[in-house]
């Protein structure tokens, strides 16, 4: 999307993997007589910029964030750009180059989150350049008109964790069975699994927290059922291995159907 002073990327949601970062680009051409360093007119030689975002889609009636007087002038740069006109092709990207204040400064602003468009302001801190030029006062006007701006946008390709269920169930037989007697039930997470972030080990007793039907803590998880009831943990890390145990009864006797196992990928553990 694109109007008649820039284009438009959508960042999305913070969770997405998309990133977009803005720069001012290169300065229109007629425009550089008052960019370059000549000792004539240098009313566009050092540069500021900030980062405005809106969650609605680029329009004429959109809500955009607005100027932060609050980061003005201050070495804050995931807030605001300090640039100068580069005349040395090896050190600018495009025309402009980070402030001599600030070397190691990137020369672009980066959200990950909703529309974004950059307003550009002339820069009068005399800490920023030793540049003993004329300057015209341009005051607070944005300046974004006079330059092409670029647009980066970053796509992360997000690995999800490989993970399986497990689902428990019981059922109570024999002669007039009760149907009504709660039952406690433990499942228990050992062995390891992989952290995908970090490429560090999981292990069973790394897992709590609510995985569907189950809440863990330090890779226990109890619960009761009655005759015919079912639980599910939903989307537990593949490659952990597991045990399901139920309190023993006096009045029966516990058979099992897989009781012990490993998550698989994609796939449901049935223990019953």
């Amino acid at each position: 999307m694109h109007d008649e002073t820039c284009g438009y990327a959508d960042a999305g949601t913070i969770t997405d993997g998309v990133a977009v970062t803005r720069g001012v680009g290169s300065v229109v051409h007629s425009m550089v007589q008052f960019a370059a360093a000549d000792q004539v007119d240098a009313t566009l030689y050092d540069i500021k910029a900030q980062l405005l975002t809106s969650q609605d889609d680029p329009g004429t009636d959109t809500e955009w964030s607005t100027w932060d007087d609050t980061v003005t002038d201050t070495n804050i740069p995931e807030k605001e750009l300090h640039l100068q006109y580069e005349s040395d092709s090896s050190k600018r990207i495009l025309d402009y180059g980070p402030a001599n204040r600030w070397p190691s400064q990137k020369v672009g602003l980066m959200t990950d989150v909703g529309w974004s468009k950059l307003e550009i302001r002339q820069c009068q801190n005399p800490k920023d350049s030793d540049l003993d030029s004329h300057k015209e006062d341009l005051g607070s006007r944005n300046l974004v008109n006079l330059f092409s701006g670029s647009v980066t946008v970053h796509v992360k390709n997000l690995y999800t964790q490989p993970a399986g269920d497990l689902r428990v169930s019981k059922i109570v037989t024999g002669e007039n069975p009760d149907t009504t007697t709660a039952f406690h039930f433990w499942v228990t997470l050992t062995g390891e699994s992989t952290d995908p972030d970090t490429q560090q080990p999981i292990s069973g007793s790394d897992i709590t927290g609510t995985y569907g039907g189950m809440t863990f803590q330090n890779g226990v998880a109890d619960f009761t059922l009655t005759h015919g009831q079912t639980v599910t943990a939903s989307r537990l890390p593949a490659g952990l291995t597991y045990t399901v145990t139920e309190e023993a009864s006096e009045e029966y006797t516990a058979i099992w159907t897989g009781q012990n196992g490993t998550i698989q990928t994609n796939a449901v553990a049935q223990v019953h």
